[in-house]
This record gives structure tokens, sequence and C-alpha cells, in this order.
């Protein structure tokens, strides 16, 4: 698909020390889900424009439970992000930065304050079924 809003990806140019068109990490390449995606409509978050004004409240109201605890102090909660990647050729997740710089930053400071990050895989079958395909990376 390609088109207004479709996100493509360019190879890094290539590395003059090796000449390896992958910006020198070896030849491989992998592809990395990206959340969110979108375009920024009408929605603000601390008033700046965002794809996802909900994704973003979501991502401080976990920031928000890290210090909670019982009567005595004790902390009870681990607050976590979950990202469902729904495709099976994906090997990592990370923020789309370059269509929502906000959720980007949100999700990084979160993380840093103590949200923890998980993001799994699913592989659909041709008969529409769906099925736990691993844990992926979450790159913040």
């Amino acid at each position: 698909p390609t088109g207004p809003g479709h996100c493509v990806v360019v190879a890094p140019p290539s590395d003059t020390t090796t000449g390896a068109a992958d910006g020198g990490n070896g030849g491989s390449y992998e592809r990395t889900a990206l959340f969110s995606w979108g375009r920024a409509r009408n929605q603000k978050f601390e008033g700046r424009s965002v794809v996802s004004e909900r994704a973003c409240k979501h991502l401080r109201n976990l920031q928000s439970l890290i210090n909670e605890g019982d009567d005595n102090g004790a902390t009870t909660t681990t607050p976590v992000v979950l990202f469902v990647v729904n495709r099976s050729d994906c090997e990592s997740v990370r923020a789309c930065q370059e269509k929502c710089p906000v959720f980007a930053e949100v999700l990084a400071e979160v993380v840093h304050a103590g949200v923890r990050e998980l993001a799994v895989r699913v592989r659909w079958t041709e008969e529409g079924e769906c099925f736990f395909d691993g844990v992926v990376p979450v790159k913040v």
C-alpha cells in the first residue's frame, strides 16, 4: 500500500567504511511494528496535537499507579503497557515518532519512571484463528 499517511521504510544510506547498504548492521533487516499510527485530527494531549489522545492518557494513568501500595506501604502494582503485534513478520515494536512524537515522548517518560513495557506477537491462520506467536522487544 502507498499513499498519504502510509509509512514507508527507507533503507539507510550505504556505510562508507564497509559499503553495506544497511548502515553497517551486518546485512540484517528487521520489520518493526509501529504505534500509534494515523493522523493527528483535532486531538490534543497536554496542548499538543496527537494521533491518539486516549493512548497518551492511558500511559499517564499507568504512570500514576507506580507508587500505589497497600496500607503498610508495600507496592502492590506493577503497571504494564501491552502492545499486541498483529503481524507475524514483525520482530519488534516501537512508538511511531514520525506520526506522533508526543506519544513517543510520553512512552519513553513513563517507561523511564517505572512502567513496564511488553509486546506479544500473534499469528493468524487462513481460517481466521489467532495464536500467540511469541514475545517481541519494545524499542523505547
